[in-house]
């Protein structure tokens, strides 16, 4: 039975004749492709007394002993020619996917596909004649899309670009090296967009607001039959990152403690974020309160509450799923405008608690301790220095001082006989 044969009848076919057709159109297909691309150039032997081939590639002379080697390296040299960025990207998905990358990374690397590379040159150049130029010139793509873009940004889309770089490298085998490895992340002082500081407060919540957004996820809580909103709660109390809470097991709770073993990154768990990130945290009893509701409210739901399983659930494409960071950012996205302030985030809730935990004990090695910081550095970045504390703190440094300053002005006032009354200074 021939492929080429019009007339063939599968109705009747086995399995192994249906297979064995496939697999004879597949190679059928393979040789009119080739003889389709050898067509379009003229192979010549070559001439006087010397045996072998010779063909001209983009203007270049290529000599091959054997005829076959010289149509192969055709047939290679035109496969290159079509493996492009925008041609490998749903395969290198597909690769990082299976890798275990996980979801929020997914999603940001499809819109950084979608977004900047998909329609821009850099795009559809073949990956092997991408050059540095190619890579400055999709800066001035990127800003021209996106002119807000910050170097923060582009930095992210540029270790986009490396990672489809290096599945080009190590998977295709279709380049040596980074092509963009020297591309400078700033072209100049002022080539990517800047915006004003972010003002402090916008970085915490006052105990006003605080206050209003736990009154708001409780009634989120009664009224949706939902968890999630209690998780909202927990975070303001213990000061632990979001992934942490999406992490947390029913195991993680007992005697009066929340142990943190892991966090939840996307669909992925994973060890806390630093060294000291494994930790205890001490809770009240009106905390462990909370996830008794959330537990009970588990139950209701039908979700499971064994030891192993994740505190916090949803349903999700018809499955159960823990909670990602996403499902609580999206409930302060909806209670923010509520209360009338910018959208705040996860992260605010923990710098809020730092703060709140620095102001009960100023002992900075026991709050990182509580944050699950590596570093007391880290710590400081955290915590919020109001005015007032600034003033506190520069009136103890500066009254020993200026008080001698006064005492000695006096003293001097005094044997010059100085008509002027000698100043005291009140203490601030």
């Amino acid at each position: 039975m021939s492929i080429e044969n019009k007339n063939i009848n599968i109705d009747n076919m086995t399995n192994e004749e249906w297979e064995a057709l496939c697999l004879e159109r597949e190679a059928f297909m393979k040789r009119k492709e080739r003889e389709e691309i050898l067509s379009r150039y003229e192979i010549k032997p070559l001439g006087g007394k010397r045996k072998g081939w010779w063909v001209t590639i983009n203007g270049k002379q290529v000599k091959k002993t054997n005829r076959k080697d010289l149509e192969d390296y055709i047939i290679q040299f035109s496969t290159e020619q079509k493996i492009t960025l925008v041609n490998i990207f749903n395969d290198f998905r597909a690769y990082k996917e299976a890798d275990g990358i996980d979801v929020d990374t997914l999603s940001k690397y499809d819109i950084y596909f979608n977004k900047f590379l998909v329609n821009s040159e850099l795009g559809s150049i073949p990956i092997k004649d991408i050059t540095i130029a190619d890579g400055k010139r999709f800066q001035h793509h990127v800003l021209t899309v996106e002119p807000k873009t910050k170097i923060a940004y582009w930095k992210n889309i540029h270790y986009f670009l490396n990672q489809m770089f290096k599945y080009s490298i190590n998977e295709l085998q279709v380049i040596l090296q980074n092509p963009l490895r020297e591309l400078s992340d700033k072209p100049s002082k002022d080539f990517w967009f800047k915006s004003e500081p972010t003002p402090k407060s916008d970085l915490f919540y006052s105990d006003e607001e605080r206050d209003k957004i736990i009154e708001l996820a409780y009634e989120d809580f009664l009224k949706k039959n939902n968890p999630i909103p209690l998780g909202i709660l927990i975070m303001f109390c213990t000061g632990i990152r979001v992934g942490e809470l999406c992490g947390l097991q029913w195991k993680d709770i007992y005697s009066g403690h929340i142990s943190i073993r892991r966090q939840l990154t996307g669909n992925k768990l994973k060890s806390p974020k630093s060294d000291n990130g494994t930790r205890d945290i001490d809770i009240d009893p009106a905390i462990l309160s909370i996830f008794e509701r959330v537990k009970h409210k588990n139950q209701e739901l039908g979700f499971p509450t064994s030891d192993d399983s994740f505190c916090f659930l949803r349903w999700h494409k018809g499955k159960i799923e823990p909670c990602n960071r996403r499902c609580f950012n999206g409930r302060l996205e909806y209670y923010c405008p509520k209360i009338g302030i910018p959208v705040k985030s996860t992260h605010d809730i923990r710098r809020t608690s730092i703060t709140a935990m620095n102001d009960c004990n100023p002992n900075t090695e026991t709050v990182r301790a509580i944050a699950g910081h590596s570093d007391v550095r880290m710590t400081h970045q955290y915590i919020q220095t109001t005015y007032q504390e600034v003033h506190s703190m520069m009136c103890n440094i500066q009254s020993p001082i200026a008080d001698k300053w006064n005492e000695l002005e006096c003293l001097y006032a005094s044997n010059k006989k100085d008509a002027n009354p000698c100043k005291t200074r009140a203490h601030a």
